[in-house]
């Protein structure tokens, strides 16, 4: 074991005062510390962009890089910068409402020593959406696996804390996509054929729902015309196939039309009988 791990964290942060802090512990928590950890501030208000620098000069989480964007400018544009601004041959994303296992650096570390030639190497995660509490899990042998194209078609592999990537890598997120710009990324990094690998260690905690956390049907359409964009340019560029492209959207609208149903489920489940009774006028 190392005593520092040569990865930049870098945490795009976004008016999340309230939940930053949860991050950062688990950043400073791993067995082996980041030789860097980069806060991104994408355009907060002056208010919470406060709050966020008196809780760094804190000291808490030693010295920590704020990078300030002069305007909101979205999370491709956050994660770009901080990757811009990194010193290590690694980079970790960490968003600021979500978490990591104490050995998650470690984990993918070594992972990278066992396979020199992935160029991204990234875990699963959990979904802690409500209350109590849910720890990361380790695997005693965790299952590695190529990430291919269709496999990351059939099934979203892993969210965006999830991933190391070496910074010397020349792709970055597109800063014009505002929706599904982490699977636009990685599915460019894998049809240029660079090599993506996925461990079964669950290693990250997302602390909200995955999708519709608002519940708004408006907000995962969004989402959906982001995922059914970032293959029609793919194929445009020709580096999918157009049989590839009609399997694609297919399977992405099946998905879509099934979160639609988790969150009218989850409506209906918040609002309980009372609501329920006043909407059909009982």
């Amino acid at each position: 074991m190392e005593p520092v791990a040569p990865v930049t964290v870098v945490v795009p942060y976004f008016n999340a005062a309230d939940s930053i802090a949860r991050a950062l512990d688990s950043v400073v928590a791993q067995s082996v510390p980041p030789a860097e950890i980069v806060v991104v501030d994408d355009g907060s208000d002056a208010e919470d962009a406060q709050r966020l620098r008196r809780m760094l000069a804190s000291g808490r989480y030693g010295p920590v890089r704020l990078i300030a964007l002069g305007e909101n400018s979205g999370p491709s544009a956050a994660r770009n910068a901080g990757w811009d601004a990194a010193g290590q041959p690694f980079i970790a994303f960490l968003d600021a409402d979500d978490s990591w296992h104490p050995e998650k650096l470690q984990r993918q570390l070594d992972l990278f020593r066992l396979h020199p030639e992935a160029s991204l190497i990234a875990h699963r995660g959990a979904v802690q959406a409500g209350s109590g509490r849910l720890e990361a899990r380790l695997d005693v042998e965790p299952v590695i696996r190529r990430v291919t194209p269709i496999r990351l078609i059939l099934r979203n592999q892993f969210g965006t804390p999830a991933v190391m990537i070496r910074s010397s890598v020349r792709a970055r997120f597109d800063e014009r996509v505002r929706y599904a710009e982490d699977r636009d990324l990685w599915m460019r990094l894998l049809v240029s054929g660079e090599l993506v690998l996925v461990s079964s260690d669950q290693l990250a905690v997302y602390h909200k729902a995955l999708y519709g956390a608002g519940g708004l049907s408006a907000q995962l359409w969004r989402m959906e015309k982001g995922e059914l964009a970032v293959y029609w340019r793919l194929a445009r560029a020709r580096a999918i196939s157009p049989a590839l492209l009609v399997l694609a959207g297919a399977l992405s609208l099946a998905k879509h039309a099934r979160r639609l149903a988790i969150v009218a489920a989850r409506t209906a489940r918040r609002s309980g009988p009372d609501s329920l009774a006043s909407a059909r006028g009982g």
